[in-house]
């Protein structure tokens, strides 16, 4: 783990939740600044993974941020705050702070990264299946299979929100198909040579087709395309997606735990 790779994928979530939050705003998502540190809130979202504190650990005071934090996205409706044990908060952030504080666990992430170099390996796509750009005039189709694909509403924000950011700069959108029928959807956000395999997902009737390897593929290459060095993402460690990650040549950075505190009942 090193200190240089940390901070490149650090600075790469900042700027994705900023870009992405600022696209959301007609869906109550937004964003605030203080000490260095960024607090990200997305309306009626109750995860506290997207909802949340960004690089805590930038303020001389962390305690006293992360509480005027949590008064900022009250004040603007946001249900949850969300914060994360990240290894620069290591001493500060311990369980019996953040429970002290109103915060409970919620859930742990691992952050992975690959050098992207040379040329990326595309296994054969399974027969039936194509991986195609998302376009601005798809974009309730990809919302719908984002939040489908996440066991949300078809009509919750989430989906939405990152379905407008289609068209973008330094965002890419992929819409998977079976047999020209949609099937799963993956994000790509890039900044500063990283491309951050930012979120994915498969409507439950296509797991276990190949459609996430596809698309953690497709983006891979682009990345490398648009001259990126270095690729990074961020999953939960109890489903299928660090199999899917070390497959492609991800491997762990560091692990962090998400912790969640209810901003209303």
């Amino acid at each position: 783990m090193t200190t240089d790779l940390i901070k490149r994928v650090d600075r790469v979530e900042d700027a994705s939740f900023r870009s992405l939050y600022t696209a959301g705003e007609p869906w109550g998502t937004g964003w605030h600044e203080q000490d260095g540190v960024t607090a990200v809130w997305a309306g009626q979202d109750d995860d506290p993974s997207f909802s949340c504190v960004l690089n805590l650990a930038a303020s001389p005071d962390p305690e006293r941020t992360l509480l005027s934090m949590e008064q900022v996205v009250r004040a603007h409706g946001g249900l949850v705050l969300g914060v994360d044990t990240h290894p620069d908060l290591e001493n500060w952030a311990t369980e019996k702070r953040l429970k002290r504080l109103g915060f409970e666990r919620d859930c742990q992430e691992c952050i992975w990264a690959r050098e992207l170099a040379g040329a990326i390996e595309q296994r054969t796509l399974s027969p039936g299946l194509t991986v195609e750009r998302a376009q601005a005039s798809q974009r309730e189709v990809f919302a719908r299979v984002l939040n489908a694909g996440w066991n949300l509403p078809l009509e919750a924000a989430r989906g939405y929100i990152f379905a407008a950011t289609i068209g973008m700069g330094n965002w890419f959108h992929y819409l998977a198909y079976v047999d020209e029928s949609p099937a799963g959807v993956s994000v790509m956000f890039v900044h500063d040579c990283v491309a951050d395999c930012f979120l994915s997902a498969t409507l439950p009737e296509y797991r276990g087709r190949g459609i996430q390897t596809a698309l953690i593929e497709r983006r891979l290459v682009d990345g490398l395309v648009v001259r990126c060095d270095l690729a990074t993402s961020q999953t939960v460690v109890t489903n299928a997606s660090p199999r899917n990650m070390a497959r492609q040549g991800f491997t762990p950075l560091y692990r962090r735990w998400i912790y969640g505190k209810r901003l209303r009942v």
